[in-house]
Protein backbone atom coordinates (compact mmCIF):
# COMPACT_ATOMS: atom_id res chain seq x y z
CA UNK A 1 0.00 0.00 0.00
CA UNK A 2 1.22 3.48 -1.17
CA UNK A 3 2.51 5.58 1.89
CA UNK A 4 3.06 8.98 -0.04
CA UNK A 5 1.40 11.90 1.67
CA UNK A 6 -1.61 13.22 -0.32
CA UNK A 7 0.54 16.79 0.21
CA UNK A 8 3.32 15.32 -2.13
CA UNK A 9 0.06 13.91 -4.71
CA UNK A 10 -1.02 17.25 -4.37
CA UNK A 11 2.91 19.16 -5.18
CA UNK A 12 2.97 16.63 -7.92
CA UNK A 13 -1.05 17.99 -9.27
CA UNK A 14 0.15 21.59 -8.51
CA UNK A 15 3.80 20.96 -10.35
CA UNK A 16 2.02 19.71 -13.85
CA UNK A 17 -0.82 22.14 -13.41
CA UNK A 18 1.13 25.44 -13.19
CA UNK A 19 4.32 23.77 -15.61
CA UNK A 20 1.30 23.17 -18.41
CA UNK A 21 -0.70 26.04 -18.32
CA UNK A 22 1.05 28.35 -20.39
CA UNK A 23 1.20 25.59 -23.01
CA UNK A 24 -2.42 24.38 -23.54
CA UNK A 25 -3.74 24.79 -26.85
CA UNK A 26 0.23 25.34 -28.20
CA UNK A 27 0.87 23.63 -31.07
CA UNK A 28 3.86 21.12 -30.48
CA UNK A 29 5.90 22.65 -33.45
CA UNK A 30 5.40 25.67 -31.58
CA UNK A 31 6.81 24.40 -28.52
CA UNK A 32 9.67 22.97 -29.60
CA UNK A 33 10.21 25.91 -31.81
CA UNK A 34 10.71 27.84 -28.65
CA UNK A 35 12.25 25.45 -26.51
CA UNK A 36 13.73 22.48 -28.60
CA UNK A 37 12.88 19.47 -29.17
CA UNK A 38 12.73 18.01 -25.49
CA UNK A 39 10.41 20.62 -24.62
CA UNK A 40 10.56 23.46 -22.09
CA UNK A 41 12.21 24.04 -18.37
CA UNK A 42 10.58 24.47 -15.76
CA UNK A 43 9.37 28.47 -15.89
CA UNK A 44 11.45 30.32 -14.25
CA UNK A 45 10.11 32.95 -11.48
CA UNK A 46 6.43 32.71 -9.94
CA UNK A 47 4.11 29.29 -10.47
CA UNK A 48 0.59 29.70 -11.15
CA UNK A 49 -1.81 26.95 -10.53
CA UNK A 50 -5.17 26.73 -12.52
CA UNK A 51 -8.44 25.48 -11.71
CA UNK A 52 -6.96 21.91 -11.84
CA UNK A 53 -5.35 21.90 -8.65
CA UNK A 54 -8.02 24.61 -7.12
CA UNK A 55 -10.75 22.22 -7.74
CA UNK A 56 -8.63 19.34 -6.09
CA UNK A 57 -7.72 21.17 -2.96
CA UNK A 58 -11.64 22.20 -2.61
CA UNK A 59 -11.92 18.70 -2.53
CA UNK A 60 -9.62 17.42 -0.73
CA UNK A 61 -10.41 20.35 2.32
CA UNK A 62 -14.33 18.87 1.81
CA UNK A 63 -13.67 15.67 3.07
CA UNK A 64 -11.02 16.18 5.50
CA UNK A 65 -11.71 14.66 8.63
CA UNK A 66 -14.40 12.01 6.85
CA UNK A 67 -17.37 14.54 7.89
CA UNK A 68 -21.15 12.85 9.00
CA UNK A 69 -21.90 15.76 6.19
CA UNK A 70 -19.56 15.04 3.75
CA UNK A 71 -22.14 14.83 0.20
CA UNK A 72 -23.33 18.00 1.54
CA UNK A 73 -19.79 19.70 1.75
CA UNK A 74 -18.43 18.79 -1.31
CA UNK A 75 -21.51 20.53 -3.31
CA UNK A 76 -20.95 23.39 -1.22
CA UNK A 77 -17.04 23.49 -1.70
CA UNK A 78 -17.91 23.49 -5.30
CA UNK A 79 -20.51 26.30 -5.28
CA UNK A 80 -17.10 28.29 -2.71
CA UNK A 81 -15.30 27.63 -5.89
CA UNK A 82 -17.34 28.15 -8.47
CA UNK A 83 -17.39 32.11 -6.47
CA UNK A 84 -14.48 31.83 -5.30
CA UNK A 85 -12.46 35.51 -6.60
CA UNK A 86 -9.47 33.45 -7.38
CA UNK A 87 -11.36 31.27 -9.76
CA UNK A 88 -10.42 33.36 -13.17
CA UNK A 89 -7.73 30.67 -14.52
CA UNK A 90 -10.06 28.91 -17.20
CA UNK A 91 -12.34 27.09 -15.26
CA UNK A 92 -14.12 24.11 -17.10
CA UNK A 93 -17.93 25.44 -18.32
CA UNK A 94 -19.09 22.01 -17.22
CA UNK A 95 -17.63 22.31 -13.93
CA UNK A 96 -19.44 25.82 -13.84
CA UNK A 97 -22.86 25.17 -15.36
CA UNK A 98 -23.35 22.29 -12.33
CA UNK A 99 -21.95 23.99 -9.90
CA UNK A 100 -24.18 26.74 -10.89
CA UNK A 101 -27.11 24.27 -10.87
CA UNK A 102 -26.14 23.12 -7.46
CA UNK A 103 -26.11 26.73 -6.08
CA UNK A 104 -29.78 27.07 -7.48
CA UNK A 105 -30.67 24.04 -5.18
CA UNK A 106 -31.04 21.23 -7.71
CA UNK A 107 -29.96 17.78 -6.52
CA UNK A 108 -26.78 16.77 -7.63
CA UNK A 109 -27.64 13.79 -9.83
CA UNK A 110 -29.65 16.88 -11.75
CA UNK A 111 -27.83 19.48 -11.30
CA UNK A 112 -24.65 17.61 -13.41
CA UNK A 113 -23.94 17.63 -17.13
CA UNK A 114 -25.25 14.10 -17.49
CA UNK A 115 -23.49 12.96 -20.98
CA UNK A 116 -20.15 14.84 -20.09
CA UNK A 117 -16.84 12.64 -19.64
CA UNK A 118 -14.68 15.97 -19.45
CA UNK A 119 -11.23 16.04 -17.60
CA UNK A 120 -12.56 18.00 -14.71
CA UNK A 121 -13.48 14.90 -13.12
CA UNK A 122 -10.21 12.80 -13.10
CA UNK A 123 -7.72 16.04 -12.29
CA UNK A 124 -9.05 16.36 -8.61
CA UNK A 125 -9.95 13.41 -7.03
CA UNK A 126 -6.56 12.60 -5.47
CA UNK A 127 -7.94 12.96 -1.96
CA UNK A 128 -10.21 10.27 -2.27
CA UNK A 129 -7.62 7.81 -2.06
CA UNK A 130 -7.08 8.98 1.60
CA UNK A 131 -10.12 8.24 2.63
CA UNK A 132 -10.68 4.88 4.38
CA UNK A 133 -11.16 1.99 2.21
CA UNK A 134 -15.43 1.61 2.86
CA UNK A 135 -15.59 5.01 1.93
CA UNK A 136 -12.46 5.75 -1.13
CA UNK A 137 -13.77 4.24 -4.08
CA UNK A 138 -17.81 5.17 -3.70
CA UNK A 139 -16.44 9.25 -3.10
CA UNK A 140 -14.60 8.58 -6.07
CA UNK A 141 -17.06 7.29 -8.14
CA UNK A 142 -19.57 10.26 -6.79
CA UNK A 143 -17.77 13.14 -6.72
CA UNK A 144 -17.06 12.61 -10.70
CA UNK A 145 -20.84 12.15 -11.37
CA UNK A 146 -21.09 14.90 -9.36
CA UNK A 147 -20.48 17.19 -12.30
CA UNK A 148 -19.95 14.79 -14.78
CA UNK A 149 -22.32 12.26 -15.56
CA UNK A 150 -20.57 10.34 -18.50
CA UNK A 151 -19.31 6.57 -17.92
CA UNK A 152 -15.85 7.48 -18.91
CA UNK A 153 -15.45 10.13 -16.34
CA UNK A 154 -16.35 8.14 -13.73
CA UNK A 155 -14.70 4.86 -14.35
CA UNK A 156 -11.34 7.10 -14.72
CA UNK A 157 -11.50 8.54 -11.61
CA UNK A 158 -12.06 5.75 -9.57
CA UNK A 159 -9.34 4.10 -11.30
CA UNK A 160 -6.83 6.91 -10.73
CA UNK A 161 -8.00 7.06 -7.03
CA UNK A 162 -7.26 3.17 -6.85
CA UNK A 163 -3.73 3.70 -8.86
CA UNK A 164 -2.77 6.57 -6.29
CA UNK A 165 -3.73 4.50 -3.37
CA UNK A 166 -1.33 1.59 -4.28
CA UNK A 167 1.33 3.92 -5.79
CA UNK A 168 1.81 3.86 -9.77
CA UNK A 169 5.84 3.49 -11.17
CA UNK A 170 7.36 4.61 -14.37
CA UNK A 171 7.80 2.06 -16.83
CA UNK A 172 4.49 -0.23 -15.49
CA UNK A 173 2.05 2.45 -15.56
CA UNK A 174 0.04 1.18 -18.36
CA UNK A 175 0.43 -2.74 -17.05
CA UNK A 176 -1.13 -0.97 -13.57
CA UNK A 177 -4.24 0.84 -15.31
CA UNK A 178 -5.28 -2.42 -17.37
CA UNK A 179 -4.92 -4.43 -14.48
CA UNK A 180 -7.11 -1.89 -12.51
CA UNK A 181 -9.33 -1.42 -15.21
CA UNK A 182 -9.60 -5.06 -16.09
CA UNK A 183 -12.95 -5.47 -13.66
CA UNK A 184 -14.57 -3.62 -11.05
CA UNK A 185 -15.07 -6.13 -8.62
CA UNK A 186 -12.85 -4.18 -6.63
CA UNK A 187 -15.74 -1.75 -6.34
CA UNK A 188 -18.28 -3.04 -3.87
CA UNK A 189 -21.67 -2.36 -4.45
CA UNK A 190 -21.99 -0.14 -1.46
CA UNK A 191 -19.28 2.06 -3.56
CA UNK A 192 -21.82 1.37 -6.32
CA UNK A 193 -24.87 2.90 -4.24
CA UNK A 194 -22.90 6.03 -4.23
CA UNK A 195 -24.13 6.84 -7.91
CA UNK A 196 -28.07 6.00 -6.86
CA UNK A 197 -30.44 8.24 -8.55
CA UNK A 198 -28.10 9.34 -11.80
CA UNK A 199 -29.44 8.53 -15.21
CA UNK A 200 -32.59 7.05 -12.69
CA UNK A 201 -30.33 3.89 -12.29
CA UNK A 202 -31.90 2.41 -9.04
CA UNK A 203 -29.79 -0.68 -8.02
CA UNK A 204 -25.93 -1.76 -7.92
CA UNK A 205 -26.15 -3.94 -10.65
CA UNK A 206 -27.27 -1.19 -12.91
CA UNK A 207 -24.77 1.00 -11.64
CA UNK A 208 -22.31 -1.40 -12.63
CA UNK A 209 -23.25 -1.93 -15.95
CA UNK A 210 -23.08 1.73 -16.82
CA UNK A 211 -19.63 2.00 -15.36
CA UNK A 212 -18.18 -0.77 -17.34
CA UNK A 213 -18.99 1.37 -20.48
CA UNK A 214 -16.70 3.63 -19.21
CA UNK A 215 -14.28 1.11 -18.25
CA UNK A 216 -14.29 -0.62 -21.62
CA UNK A 217 -13.30 1.83 -22.87
CA UNK A 218 -10.40 2.59 -20.52
CA UNK A 219 -8.72 -0.51 -21.58
CA UNK A 220 -9.49 0.14 -24.94
CA UNK A 221 -7.94 3.56 -24.47
CA UNK A 222 -4.81 1.38 -23.21
CA UNK A 223 -4.07 -0.80 -26.29
CA UNK A 224 -3.29 2.16 -28.13
CA UNK A 225 -1.18 3.55 -25.56
CA UNK A 226 0.74 0.54 -25.58
CA UNK A 227 0.92 0.98 -29.00
CA UNK A 228 2.04 4.16 -28.93
CA UNK A 229 4.68 3.58 -26.05
CA UNK A 230 6.53 0.59 -28.13
CA UNK A 231 6.73 2.44 -31.31
CA UNK A 232 8.21 5.79 -29.53
CA UNK A 233 10.23 4.25 -26.50
CA UNK A 234 13.39 4.82 -28.27
CA UNK A 235 12.63 8.53 -29.11
CA UNK A 236 9.86 9.74 -26.51
CA UNK A 237 10.08 13.34 -27.86
CA UNK A 238 9.70 11.84 -31.59
CA UNK A 239 5.34 11.92 -31.18
CA UNK A 240 2.87 13.75 -29.24
CA UNK A 241 1.23 11.38 -27.25
CA UNK A 242 -1.88 14.21 -27.53
CA UNK A 243 -3.06 13.58 -30.73
CA UNK A 244 -3.49 9.94 -29.56
CA UNK A 245 -5.60 11.42 -26.38
CA UNK A 246 -5.96 14.50 -26.33
CA UNK A 247 -6.39 14.95 -22.63
CA UNK A 248 -9.74 16.82 -22.19
CA UNK A 249 -12.09 13.70 -21.88
CA UNK A 250 -11.24 12.29 -18.35
CA UNK A 251 -10.44 9.21 -19.65
CA UNK A 252 -7.84 10.67 -22.15
CA UNK A 253 -5.89 12.55 -19.55
CA UNK A 254 -5.68 9.24 -17.71
CA UNK A 255 -4.45 7.13 -20.32
CA UNK A 256 -2.16 10.15 -22.04
CA UNK A 257 -0.30 10.79 -18.44
CA UNK A 258 0.75 6.85 -18.24
CA UNK A 259 1.83 6.62 -21.70
CA UNK A 260 4.37 9.87 -20.57
CA UNK A 261 4.85 7.97 -17.48
CA UNK A 262 6.35 4.99 -19.34
CA UNK A 263 8.01 6.89 -21.95
CA UNK A 264 10.82 7.93 -19.26
CA UNK A 265 10.41 4.86 -16.90
CA UNK A 266 12.53 5.97 -14.49
CA UNK A 267 12.62 9.90 -14.59
CA UNK A 268 8.83 11.30 -13.17
CA UNK A 269 10.30 14.88 -13.49
CA UNK A 270 10.98 14.00 -17.28
CA UNK A 271 7.89 12.19 -17.69
CA UNK A 272 5.73 15.51 -16.55
CA UNK A 273 7.54 17.46 -18.79
CA UNK A 274 7.11 14.74 -21.84
CA UNK A 275 3.00 15.77 -20.40
CA UNK A 276 3.42 19.61 -20.46
CA UNK A 277 4.88 19.56 -23.75
CA UNK A 278 1.71 18.16 -25.57
CA UNK A 279 -1.23 20.07 -27.87
CA UNK A 280 -4.10 19.07 -25.75
CA UNK A 281 -5.02 19.86 -22.56
CA UNK A 282 -1.44 20.55 -21.60
CA UNK A 283 -1.87 21.42 -17.74
CA UNK A 284 -4.38 18.15 -16.81
CA UNK A 285 -2.50 16.20 -18.90
CA UNK A 286 0.35 17.13 -16.81
CA UNK A 287 -1.07 17.85 -13.22
CA UNK A 288 -2.53 14.11 -13.25
CA UNK A 289 0.67 12.89 -14.49
CA UNK A 290 2.44 14.80 -11.63
CA UNK A 291 -0.11 13.29 -9.18
CA UNK A 292 1.11 9.82 -10.34
CA UNK A 293 4.10 10.33 -10.28
CA UNK A 294 4.25 11.57 -6.85
CA UNK A 295 2.20 8.90 -5.53
CA UNK A 296 5.60 6.27 -5.71
CA UNK A 297 8.14 8.59 -6.20
CA UNK A 298 9.11 10.80 -3.63
CA UNK A 299 10.00 14.42 -3.61
CA UNK A 300 12.74 15.47 -4.96
CA UNK A 301 12.56 13.93 -8.16
CA UNK A 302 16.08 13.78 -9.88
CA UNK A 303 16.23 16.99 -11.89
CA UNK A 304 13.59 18.90 -9.60
CA UNK A 305 15.16 20.21 -6.43
CA UNK A 306 12.35 21.24 -3.55
CA UNK A 307 13.01 24.38 -3.85
CA UNK A 308 10.67 24.63 -6.91
CA UNK A 309 7.95 24.98 -4.16
CA UNK A 310 8.62 28.02 -2.52
CA UNK A 311 8.16 29.20 -6.23
CA UNK A 312 4.28 28.33 -5.83
CA UNK A 313 1.43 30.64 -4.68
CA UNK A 314 2.26 31.00 -0.91
CA UNK A 315 -1.59 30.36 -0.31
CA UNK A 316 -1.98 27.54 -2.24
CA UNK A 317 1.65 26.19 -1.36
CA UNK A 318 0.57 26.86 2.66
CA UNK A 319 -3.10 24.67 1.76
CA UNK A 320 -1.28 21.79 0.19
CA UNK A 321 1.59 21.90 3.12
CA UNK A 322 -1.98 21.64 5.50
CA UNK A 323 -1.79 18.19 4.06
CA UNK A 324 1.41 16.80 4.81
CA UNK A 325 0.27 14.17 8.00
CA UNK A 326 -2.43 12.23 5.89
CA UNK A 327 -1.02 9.56 4.38
CA UNK A 328 -2.80 6.32 2.30
CA UNK A 329 -1.16 4.13 5.07
CA UNK A 330 -2.38 5.49 8.19
CA UNK A 331 -5.69 6.80 6.73
CA UNK A 332 -7.99 5.52 9.22
CA UNK A 333 -6.25 6.85 12.10
CA UNK A 334 -5.99 10.00 9.97
CA UNK A 335 -9.63 10.96 9.30
CA UNK A 336 -10.92 9.63 13.07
Amino acid sequence: MNGRALSDVLLGCALGDSWGRTFERRSLGDITRAHGSSGADLPDGALYITDDTQMALYLAEAVRGNPPDLKERVLAAWVTWMNDPENYRAPGETCLASARRISEGKPWHLATAKASDGSGAVMRTWACAYLPEYLRYGVSLWQAASTHGGSNAIAASVVATRMVAEGVSGGTAIDHLAKVSSDFTWVTDDDMGWLRGLHAMGSAQEVREFLDNGRVEILRKVSLAKEFVHANAKDPWSADPSEVFPGWRSHDALVCAVACMDLFPNDPYTAVRRAVCTEGDSDTIAAVTGALCASSAPFPWVGLGREWTPRLEPAYLAWIESFRLQAVTDVETCYR
